[in-house]
């Protein structure tokens, strides 16, 4: 009985045993997809789209370095486009200690519109200026150097009498004859008809900068003429005329020849 019964359990076949396996390995197969390449497949993308990112900035470097000789000579220009107008552009003045200011002096200005004046031969008469403001900071190149720039703006009011000539000339010489720091905001303008002049008042805006080692340069002074009128020229001294002094009349006397003498006639021996 006992040996009927051991007899009668089952064996495995070699084709069992084959299906065994062959689940197993899809078993396997499934979890090292799901547990390792499916991360594997995740790096891979994610070190596919670096590559594409960085091919494209190789290419922008490549067409960089074949166009070299381009930029170089570009950025050459701007630097020099960049001196070029901070060379146009004066830098804060000296305060009474010595030491760099926000701002240009007002003296500096005042020379400026007394040789503007001069140039075209008008009458300055008054002048009111304005604070200095801060306007914009930018980093640029100054010379070989990247610094940190401000820009400051001032500005002054101021009348005179001049002619229609005069008035041309006197924008011309702010626009072309001086460098272009130097703005008109408005013109006030009066004819007036008795001596066919115009009375006129200019408002007018200068911008400067200031950085680091930024070097002032004082404007030349005008000689100034000794004696008691205007020193500044911006009003006309009154003449004033001496009174006639008549010098009294003076006789020299009549000078009288001296009398001759006649020497004494001699008597050969």
């Amino acid at each position: 009985m006992a040996k009927g019964e051991g007899s009668s359990k089952k064996k495995l076949t070699w084709r069992e045993y084959n299906l065994i396996l062959t689940v197993l390995g899809i078993a396997l197969v499934l979890a090292a997809y799901f547990l390792g390449y499916s991360k594997y497949s995740e790096k891979n993308t994610e070190l596919e789209g670096e590559i594409g990112t960085r091919s494209a900035y190789l290419s922008e470097l490549n067409d960089c370095y074949n166009n070299l000789a381009t930029y170089e000579a570009g950025i050459a220009d701007a630097k020099k486009n960049i001196s070029d107008n901070l060379a146009k552009l004066p830098v804060s003045g000296i305060d009474a200690n010595g030491k760099k200011q926000a701002g240009i002096n007002d003296e500096d200005f005042l020379l400026y519109l007394m040789e503007a004046n001069r140039s075209v031969g008008a009458d300055l008469q008054t002048v009111d200026f304005q604070s200095s403001s801060l306007m914009a900071q930018f980093d640029c190149y100054v010379g070989d150097e990247v610094k940190k720039v401000t820009g400051y703006r001032t500005g002054t009011t101021s009348t005179g009498v001049l002619t229609y000539n005069q008035l041309k000339d006197y924008l011309r010489y702010i626009y072309e004859r001086t460098n272009n720091t130097t703005f008109v905001d408005s013109i006030s303008i009066a004819y007036e008809a008795e001596t066919a002049r115009l009375n006129s008042s200019v408002s007018l805006s200068k911008y400067y900068v200031d950085y680091a080692d930024s070097d002032y340069s004082a404007p030349a002074v005008p000689n100034v003429p000794i004696g008691t009128g205007n020193p500044f020229g911006t009003a006309n001294a009154p003449a004033t005329t001496a009174p006639a002094t008549t010098a009294p009349a003076t006789t020299a006397p009549a000078t009288t020849a001296a009398p001759t003498t006649a020497a004494p006639e001699t008597t050969a021996a």
